[in-house]
């Protein structure tokens, strides 16, 4: 990480995020989890006839695993 960061100005990194307009962030954020909602819903029909699970139940794991799709390769994550 410390090599990623090398040539960074984190003096003008710090100066852009306070300058940034976080309304999309805001507006995206609650649009992003009603996927995630709607994936562990699907999960929950998927896994139906297999163990009646709820789909609040599944939404911890769904996030989890999107959170190991960007950090792992080829999607292992899902």
């Amino acid at each position: 990480m410390a090599w990623l960061f090398l040539g960074v100005d984190l003096g003008k990194v710090g100066d852009a995020l306070k300058e940034a307009d976080y309304t999309w962030l805001v507006l995206g954020l609650p649009v992003y989890f009603l996927g995630i909602w709607l994936r562990a819903v699907r999960w929950q029909l998927l896994l139906s006839p297999i163990k009646s699970l709820r789909a609040g139940r599944l939404f911890p794991y769904v996030v989890l695993g999107f959170m190991a799709n960007n950090v792992l390769t080829l999607r292992a994550g899902e």
